[in-house]
């Protein structure tokens, strides 16, 4: 089949590419040069508008083009198109996705914000993926920054920093409708009405609901892994003439995602299903004004609420509410200084049922934290040198005081090349539930091995469950260069070692065991003893062939070296409390990963668009490399009205991208669906 697929589409670019050399009319659809892209501006690099081409740091924007040119419909997807991210979708809802190595589910060093909201959830460290969306063709783009970004958005920016940003209100006037139908998404719906009140003051509002079937499993069996939702949002904009503004904004979501996880009950071992009900709301303020050129200030606060709940299981709820203030000015024509405070407030409360396998120590637990950050930026000759150094300055109340210090060193040769380097601390903070899980109970079926024990029945297994956490540090060194080689070729290279300090690690001892009684005890001492050395590349590469054809491609090399230090030594013992615990064996990455993408611009407003990537396998994992396509193929009649049909995952009826022994392994499957975009 992978041959079979591979032919197929090589034949039909051939055929499209005949068809174009001899059409005399070709696509007037706008596209973004290599030029406009390098002098793309961005704020994640250095929290102020600035080009790419001026950013001493390894950045990678995906573009309101990319993203509607993709056809994916979930922002993990989107992110596969990010060189050096590693994205793993586990089930229909559950993705694991990282940056630079450490991969899991609740991948926790990789923030991510959304309009500058942070989505990072503090309970457990990492993204819930499946309850943060967005309304994707409201995304203007995705700024990502590949390496630690700390010095300005703080704790747990420490391989990877990825900011969603929606569009303006006054860009997205009218009425927008998008209807899409698939065998595995169900239903893609959504609305957009947007208008114009007064002078300066515009409003968009969206709803969105969408509906994923459960993926299959390796037994061809279908998953309760569904997914479904219901969410709407509001911005509201005013601005004078830039020099002040004034942004509200908001969301409100209900849904439902299903799970199969493992469960052992009657000597069997089986996978269950749950269901996860989740809703929540966020409001955002954010006001900006500008003195003049060479001086702004900027305040931003926001409140989120997120509510989790499984039956039989637990329920949380996760309040959080952000302050943010940042002045930016120039002390001399060649020094640029920002600066700013800020405190958040997070409230959460889990709880566990009786029946669960957890208990925690506290219910109910709230943290404060405060920061504070200052960056001098100084430009020396004829601003081709520019040297940075800064730091940002928490205080929490968990690990006390942290400190994330950055320099940076950029040459711009010219407007089309650059080369730069940086050196960065870094700081993951523990999660909450880290800090405050007590207990956990697992049932388990007695091995042969086990003399003596009545194969009939079961052991219980008891981890009492011991903390001694520190935060996790990372020492990042990084340079990198950008160049356009040709009017039509650009390059982005950039090389990285990083070494981590104090990553957390588990030692599980047994201390009793009473086989009459079939039950074991444990300990288990969640501490800070593992340390690693992970280096690696990316390369980046964009070649417009004509004016209708254009090519992105990225490859990436990472090499993991995870030094633990644990004392343990009964390997059995820790192999069985991983497995039941649900603990993830490591947490490597691929070594190596490449992607292609093509572009066409058809006759007749025509667009066929092709991905094909390639992951290596997983070291100790159940995970084979694989290569899979997606493709994408629009028709536009009029300028406001698109016909798209989008596959994905061509090449395998199904395929494993993540191993969990907790999850049930799921295939990620081959898919189709069809969309219709109307702008009225």
């Amino acid at each position: 089949m992978k041959f079979n697929i591979s032919i197929f589409i090589l034949c039909f670019n051939t055929l499209i590419y005949c068809s174009i050399l001899c059409a005399d009319t070709r696509s007037d659809l706008a596209k973004m040069s290599i030029e406009e892209l390098i002098n793309l501006k961005v704020t994640i690099a250095s929290k102020k508008e600035k080009k790419i081409s001026e950013s001493p740091s390894a950045i990678y924007v995906i573009t309101q083009e990319d993203i509607r040119r993709s056809g994916y419909t979930s922002i993990p997807e989107i992110l596969r198109l990010v060189p050096g991210f590693h994205v793993s979708q586990i089930n229909s809802n559950a993705w694991a996705i990282s940056s630079r190595g450490f991969s899991n589910k609740y991948s926790n060093k990789l923030l991510v914000l959304m309009d500058g909201r942070s989505l990072y959830n503090p309970v457990f460290s990492g993204v819930d993926w499946n309850l943060r969306d967005t309304f994707i063709e409201d995304i203007e783009r995705i700024e990502v920054i590949r390496g630690p970004g700390g010095a300005l958005w703080g704790t747990n920016a420490v391989n990877g920093v990825v900011n969603i940003i929606s569009k303006n209100a006054n860009d997205t006037t009218g009425k927008f409708l998008t209807i899409g139908v698939g065998d595995e998404d169900k239903n893609i719906s959504g609305f957009r009405y947007g208008k114009k009140f007064i002078q300066d003051l515009y409003i968009k509002s969206y709803v969105k609901y969408f509906k994923r079937a459960g993926f299959l499993d390796t037994y061809s069996n279908r998953g309760h892994d569904e997914w479904s939702s219901i969410r709407g949002g509001f911005k509201l904009e005013k601005s004078n003439d830039d020099y002040q503004s004034f942004t509200m904004q908001g969301d409100i979501f209900n849904g439902q995602a299903g799970d199969n996880e493992y469960e052992f009950y009657d000597l069997k071992n089986y996978f269950s299903s749950k269901n996860l009900d989740f809703s929540g709301g966020n409001i955002l303020l954010r006001f900006k004004h500008k003195f003049s050129n060479l001086s702004d200030i900027r305040f931003q606060t926001y409140y989120d609420d997120i509510r989790q709940s499984i039956i039989n299981e637990y329920n949380s709820e996760i309040k959080t509410i952000d302050v943010d203030f940042q002045h930016n000015f120039n002390y001399f024509d060649n020094q640029e200084i920002i600066w700013g405070i800020g405190f958040r407030y997070i409230d959460d409360k889990i709880d566990y049922y009786t029946q669960s396998d957890i208990s925690l120590r506290s219910k109910n637990n709230s943290s404060k934290l405060f920061s504070g950050f200052f960056q001098n930026e100084l430009s020396l000759i004829n601003n081709k040198l520019k040297i940075t150094i800064g730091s940002k300055f928490e205080k929490n109340e968990f690990t006390g005081w942290e400190f994330q210090p950055v320099g940076t060193i950029i040459w711009n040769q010219s407007l089309q090349n650059c080369f730069w380097a940086s050196f960065a601390r870094a700081v993951r903070t523990p999660s909450m539930y880290d800090l405050t899980i007590n207990e956990i109970k697992k049932e388990v079926q007695p091995e042969d091995s086990d003399n003596g024990i009545n194969q009939n029945k079961t052991i219980e297994l008891t981890y009492h469950v011991y903390q001694n956490i520190d935060s996790e540090y990372l020492y990042s060194y990084e340079s990198g260069f950008r160049m356009q080689a040709l009017d039509n070729l650009y390059l982005d290279i950039a090389g990285f070692y990083n070494v981590y300090k104090n990553l957390e690690d588990i030692d599980i001892k047994e201390y009793s065991n009473n086989y009459n009684s079939y039950r074991k005890n444990y300990y288990m001492n969640i501490s800070n003893k593992d340390n690693a050395n992970i280096y690696g590349f990316e390369i980046v590469v964009n070649f417009d062939i004509y004016k209708w054809w254009h090519l992105r491609g990225s490859y990436s090399l990472l090499i993991m070296d995870l030094v633990n230090n644990s004392e343990n030594i009964h390997l059995n013992e820790i192999d069985n409390a991983r497995k039941f615990l649900e603990l993830p064996y490591n947490f490597e990455s691929p070594k190596n990963q490449f992607n292609i993408r093509s572009f066409f611009e058809l006759p007749y407003n025509i667009e066929f668009d092709t991905f094909v990537r390639y992951v290596e396998n997983i070291p100790k994992s159940d995970v084979d490399s694989y290569v899979e396509a997606d493709f994408r193929l629009s028709y536009k009649p009029n300028k406001n009205l698109e016909l798209i049909f989008v596959g994905k995952n061509l090449f395998d009826k199904g395929h494993s991208e993540y191993f969990d022994t907790g999850y049930e392994s799921a295939e990620v499957e081959r898919s189709f669906y069809c969309k219709l975009n109307y702008n009225f």
